[in-house]
């Protein structure tokens, strides 16, 4: 991971089967303090979503919370909200597969 950035939860390779299911529409935030350092929190309940990443994406904290592909592209920006996210998971985790029309996996 480049300097300046953190670890956020993603999901092994081939560990998850990626519904099309639509992931409500989220902003992210993050914290250093939290063990996750990166979350989603829904637009219309504003409830914290846990969120699993595709292999090798990670975040950044500063100067904006961010979440990145392993390319360095920014794929989810605090204070914007993104509307365009498919995946699936079981329980309380939501794992992210595709985002903005690319999907991961």
């Amino acid at each position: 991971m480049p300097v300046g950035t953190v670890a956020i939860p993603t999901f092994a390779p081939g560990a998850t089967v990626c519904q099309s299911a639509a992931v409500v529409p989220f902003t992210i935030e993050g914290s250093a303090d939290d063990p996750d350092h990166i979350w989603g929190v829904g637009q219309s309940l504003h409830n914290r979503i846990d969120l699993r990443w595709p292999p090798g994406f990670y975040g950044r904290l500063e100067p904006t919370v961010a979440v990145l592909a392993p390319d360095g592209r920014v794929v989810a920006q605090a204070g914007v909200i993104v509307t365009d996210a498919g995946g699936g998971g079981g329980g309380d985790v939501v794992d992210i597969c595709s985002i903005e029309g690319h999907t991961y996996l």
